[in-house]
């Protein structure tokens, strides 16, 4: 009896195809194909948006200690980054810079 061999699965963003040199684990930017799962990234890529998988805080630059996790899925689809994360500075500090960043 003769088994047909079955099709080759759907091609997914950031996931290596069976055979590519690439490792299962790879997360890529599909804009600039950098791997985020390595600490790449590019820095003018709006999907890598200033990091990998993980950055600083984005209201107060770090300065609070925490970090933001990207949204993957997101970015993906929308091709520009995207984090969740939250600020750990007072909301009357993160209030005054976001209002300094928006004067300058």
């Amino acid at each position: 009896m003769n088994n047909p061999t079955p099709p080759d699965p759907p091609s997914l963003p950031g996931i290596p195809q069976p055979g590519s040199a690439s490792n299962a684990n790879d997360i890529r930017c599909r804009s600039c194909h950098v791997l985020w799962s390595q600490d790449q990234w590019t820095k003018d890529c709006p999907e890598c948006g200033g990091a990998a998988m993980e950055i600083a805080c984005l209201i107060c630059g770090g300065k609070c200690g925490r970090t933001w996790k990207r949204m993957l899925m997101d970015s993906w689809d929308e091709s520009q980054a995207h984090w969740l994360g939250g600020c750990g500075l007072p909301e009357d500090e993160q209030k005054q810079i976001i209002e300094a960043s928006r004067q300058s």
